[in-house]
């Protein structure tokens, strides 16, 4: 895995160990009342702690950086369960610590 990608996982573990993790949603805007100056301060699944990783925080929820897609793509071939991040994520009985251990 490349250093940049090493870097956006990186990143993206502090995110979940911080502002928590979710399942089968990006993110869950229910859990604090911010403005959109705060918005990347929510609990995500491991797609969405990649691209808060990468500086996107797209409220549609629509734009996705290719580089946070790559990124979480890779770690998941790296670790050798796929190469699904959503899938991964979502799978029943996962838990933060599997998500923030395969970043």
């Amino acid at each position: 895995m490349s250093k940049e990608y090493k870097e956006i996982c990186r990143k993206a573990a502090e995110h979940l160990k911080q502002y928590g993790w979710v399942q089968n949603r990006y993110r869950d805007l229910s859990t604090r009342e911010g403005s959109s100056e705060d918005e990347e301060n929510y609990p995500a699944c491991l797609l969405g702690a990649c691209k808060y990783a990468t500086g996107y925080y797209s409220d549609a929820g629509t734009f996705l950086s290719n580089l946070a897609l790559d990124a979480a793509v890779a770690a998941t071939k790296f670790a050798l369960v796929g190469n699904d991040p959503i899938l991964f994520n979502d799978t029943p009985g996962r838990t933060k610590e599997e998500v923030i251990t395969l970043l």
